[in-house]
């Protein structure tokens, strides 16, 4: 019993090496690999633009041109998906014109975004139906 025991553990070996391609196992522990993920991870843009919320708009984009020139390495800037939220966050605080300078932003850094072209064009399809309704408003005051 013994002796089969070991024919199918020696069996099971071989296939096993064989389906992964006899490479070697990595011996690195998962508290390495997570020591290097927190040592390489960048600041949030977004939090830092926030940090500077009693700064005008516009001086804020300014800001983060700036830091993207002069400290990509610390900040994240690839994080499409925050800079939008940061724009929806003036969307929900009814702060147009602040909404539209953050996603003129998110269009200038990520071109191909879909998502923002989505949002774009809500904005967009939204102004169209309040003129809409305000040229018929006006009309019919008249």
């Amino acid at each position: 019993m013994t002796s089969l025991y070991s024919i199918c553990l020696t069996i099971l070996s071989c296939c096993l090496l064989t389906v992964c391609g006899c490479k070697s196992f990595s011996t690195t522990s998962v508290n390495e690999i997570q020591t290097n993920e927190v040592s390489t991870k960048k600041l949030s843009i977004v939090t830092k633009l926030k940090e500077n919320a009693q700064l005008p708009i516009e001086e804020r984009i300014a800001l983060y041109h700036k830091l993207k020139e002069e400290k990509f390495e610390l900040y994240d800037f690839g994080n499409e998906t925050e800079l939008t939220l940061y724009g929806y966050s003036f969307l929900w605080e009814n702060s147009i014109s602040e909404a539209i300078v953050v996603f003129r932003l998110v269009i200038s850094e990520f071109p191909n975004s879909l998502t923002l072209m989505i949002v774009w064009g809500r904005h967009i399809f939204k102004q169209k139906i309040v003129l809409k309704h305000f040229n018929i408003m006006r009309n019919h005051c008249r």
